[in-house]
């Protein structure tokens, strides 16, 4: 834009929709950066007007809406034992029934053991989603570069004795999650859930000794702090396990 002709000395935006099987919704037409509502799948064309009052230029935007995929079937389930949410300390040392879970610096880097029970899902089925969520116990934002695993096998013990945490196979899926700040305790929320662990979970429900109510592991190591509740601490604040599956 050179300015000219003033008014309007600036470039105006204009969204339109050209074409498609139904009017889609434009949120905002007069921004850069918007969002468009595709009511049914098809094809959909748009232009992108830019005018500075003398000149202007076109640009057209195609966009294919497709079906929706199936939502699938939803299970969440929380730690319920005390021996399922635990800290291995540097030296092997087990602390199950803790006060609250230190993720992962407490005098040593530490590794934590979660043990979820009950899953009921089917073999065959396809994990669409998966995170699991903390509560905050005592707030940090200091950086903490962690890596998620799964124990390999298809229906996890409790964890036991000294060293049984790093100890266990692990499933070559991984995840790494550099959780933000955890501001307040009591805080659940967005930065307090993992990233998606669906590949992860996968990687058990896949096995060939996997069955609907079997129960499954996850490992965490790393560097850095994030403190949250236990199951002896508050029950309905014990780590939880989110996940959605298409049955077969």
């Amino acid at each position: 834009d050179d300015g000219q002709p003033d008014p309007p000395g600036a470039v105006t935006i204009r969204w339109e929709q050209t074409g498609g099987p139904a009017a889609a919704g434009i949120a905002d037409p007069a921004a850069l950066t918007t969002v468009v509502a595709l009511p049914v799948p098809g094809d959909y064309t748009f232009s992108l007007t830019a005018d500075d009052g003398e000149l202007d230029s076109v640009t057209v935007v195609a966009i294919t809406a497709g079906v929706p995929p199936p939502a699938g079937d939803v299970i969440e389930v929380r730690v319920a034992a005390s021996s399922d949410d635990v800290e291995e300390r540097g030296d092997g040392t087990l602390e199950p029934g803790s006060g609250d879970l230190e993720i992962t610096e407490e005098n040593t880097l530490q590794a934590i053991g979660l043990r979820f029970t009950g899953l009921a899902i089917p073999r065959g089925a396809v994990i669409t989603s998966a995170w699991i969520r903390f509560t905050v116990d005592e707030p940090t934002g200091r950086p903490t570069q962690l890596v998620i695993a799964a124990h390999d096998t298809g229906d996890a013990p409790t964890y036991g004795g000294p060293g049984n945490v790093r100890s266990r196979p692990l499933a070559a899926a991984t995840v790494a999650w550099a959780p933000a700040r955890w501001a307040a305790a009591g805080d659940s929320g967005a930065e307090q859930q993992s990233p998606d662990l669906s590949a992860v979970i996968q990687a058990i429900v896949d096995r060939a000794d996997w069955a609907p109510g079997n129960a499954i592991a996850l490992i965490i190591e790393g560097n850095g702090k994030r403190v949250a509740e236990t199951f002896d601490t508050d029950p309905g604040q014990a780590p939880l396990l989110h996940l959605t599956y298409l049955t077969p």
